[in-house]
């Protein structure tokens, strides 16, 4: 997977001008770094104080664009807080093309990977009912939640079929009893239900 990852991160930083033209539509967004011992830092200033450092492919999720000067700054949730950080704008790139983007589905992954941690350090600071995750290489990569009160976003444990529907895009598979959701191949997320309500939810990334 790491593997699939860091291609994808080499497809968006280089090799045609429609790769250049990669961009953040909407925020907060999933961004990867393309740099080695990238500090991330307080303010956006090359003065602020440093908050810690990363390295392709690093994951972050990314809050919102300022531009200093003429440069541009992302701000990003600190990989191991719980504040607000900011790295120099050269330096991270969209994980997903613009089309994705705008989808309802990646709003949707985005806010899952806010709300449990996309890294273990964020992980601690959720405090909702306990679920099955996995990580690779430090960054959450499955959850399979089946207690009441677990919530994607909007849509928890227990809700209607028909909400999940009227929140999200077409589903990749559209089954009795499972709504399957995709970003791409590994990337999305899975409502099984009984009866008409969920009974687990299932996000893949």
């Amino acid at each position: 997977m790491r593997k699939i990852f860091v291609t994808l991160v080499m497809l968006l930083i280089c090799v045609t001008p429609s790769c250049a033209a990669e961009r953040f539509v909407k925020f907060p967004a999933i961004g990867v770094c393309t740099g080695t011992y990238v500090r991330y830092r307080e303010d956006p200033d090359t003065e602020s104080e440093i908050l810690g450092r990363l390295n392709t492919p690093d994951r972050v999720i990314v809050l919102g664009r300022t531009s200093v000067g003429g440069d541009t700054w992302y701000e990003i949730e600190d990989p191991r807080g719980d504040r607000p950080a900011y790295v120099f704008g050269k330096y991270i790139v969209p994980v997903f093309s613009e089309k994705i983007q705008r989808s309802k589905t990646y709003a949707l992954m985005v806010d899952i990977l806010q709300n449990f941690g996309i890294t273990r350090d964020r992980a601690e600071f959720y405090d909702g009912p306990k679920v099955k995750t996995r990580y690779t290489d430090d960054y959450l990569t499955f959850i399979d939640a089946t207690r009441q009160g677990t919530m994607f976003g909007e849509i928890s444990i227990g809700d209607d079929r028909d909400k999940v529907e009227s929140i999200l895009d077409d589903p990749e598979v559209d089954d009795e009893d499972m709504l399957d959701y995709r970003l791409d191949v590994e990337t999305g997320v899975r409502f099984i239900f009984e009866d008409g309500k969920i009974t687990r939810m299932v996000f893949e990334y």
